[in-house]
C-alpha cells in the first residue's frame, strides 16, 4: 500500500524529472533550429568577395550560428553564474545553440547534395555532414548521461566545453579546409580515405 517504499518513489520521481528535462532540452533544440532558419531568411547574403568573411566563416550558410553566437555566449555566461552547470537555463541554451548549428548543417547539405557522395566532391557537403554529426554526438552524450546517471547530468554532459575535444575538433576543421583549398584531389585517393576512416574508428573504440 505504500507504493513500494521511499526508494521506489524516489526513482519514479527522478525518472519523471529526467523525462521533463529531456522534453525541455528537445524543445530547445527544435526552437533553435527554427530560429536558425528564420535568421537565414532574414539576413541578406554576405558578399562573396569579402576576404575577411572567407577566412572567418567557412560557409555563408553558417551565418545564423555566427550571428547568434555572441548572444548565446553572453546569455550562457549569465545563466551559468546564477544557476550553475546543472541549471536548466544553462543546459537549454546549449541545446538551443546546437539546434541552430543543426539547421546550418541541414541548409548546407540541402544546397550541396547531388544524390550521392562523390570522392572528388568540391562542395562543402562534407563540412555540412560533419556539423550535423557533431550536433548528434553532443546531444547523444547528454542523453546518455541523463538516462543512465541522471543525478550528475549537467551542461558538461554535452561535452561542448571539453578542452581536449575542442582542440581535436579545431584541428579536424583546419585540416579539412586546408586540404580543400590546397589539395582537393586527395579526397579521391583511397589510402587517404581508408586512413581517415581507420583513425576515426580507432578513436571511437579507444574512447569507449
Amino acid at each position: 500500500g505504500d507504493g513500494g517504499g521511499p526508494g521506489v518513489r524516489d526513482m519514479a520521481q527522478s525518472r519523471t524529472e529526467v523525462l521533463t528535462t529531456g522534453r525541455i532540452i528537445s524543445a530547445c533544440v527544435v526552437s533553435g533550429s527554427a530560429v536558425g532558419w528564420l535568421l537565414l531568411k532574414a539576413t541578406p547574403r554576405w558578399p562573396e568577395n569579402s576576404s575577411v568573411l572567407q577566412v572567418l566563416v567557412p560557409d555563408p550558410l553558417v551565418r545564423p550560428f555566427v550571428l547568434a553566437a555572441p548572444v548565446l555566449l553572453a546569455g550562457h555566461k549569465l545563466a551559468l553564474d546564477r544557476g550553475g552547470k546543472r541549471s536548466l537555463a544553462v543546459m537549454g541554451q546549449t541545446a538551443f545553440g546546437i539546434g541552430i548549428a543543426a539547421a546550418c548543417s541541414f541548409f548546407i547539405i540541402r544546397r550541396d547534395w547531388k544524390g550521392s557522395l562523390p570522392l572528388h566532391d568540391t562542395t562543402n557537403l562534407p563540412f555540412g555532414a560533419f556539423v550535423g554529426l557533431m550536433c548528434f554526438y553532443h546531444l547523444a552524450e547528454w542523453a546518455s548521461v541523463a538516462s543512465y546517471n541522471p543525478e550528475v547530468v549537467s551542461d558538461d554532459s554535452f561535452l561542448t566545453n571539453e578542452r581536449h575535444f575542442t582542440a581535436a575538433m579545431l584541428f579536424s576543421l583546419a585540416e579539412y579546409f586546408l586540404q580543400r583549398a590546397y589539395a582537393p584531389s586527395i579526397k579521391g585517393w583511397l589510402p587517404a580515405c581508408a586512413l581517415g576512416l581507420g583513425g576515426m574508428l580507432f578513436g571511437e573504440v579507444f574512447r569507449k
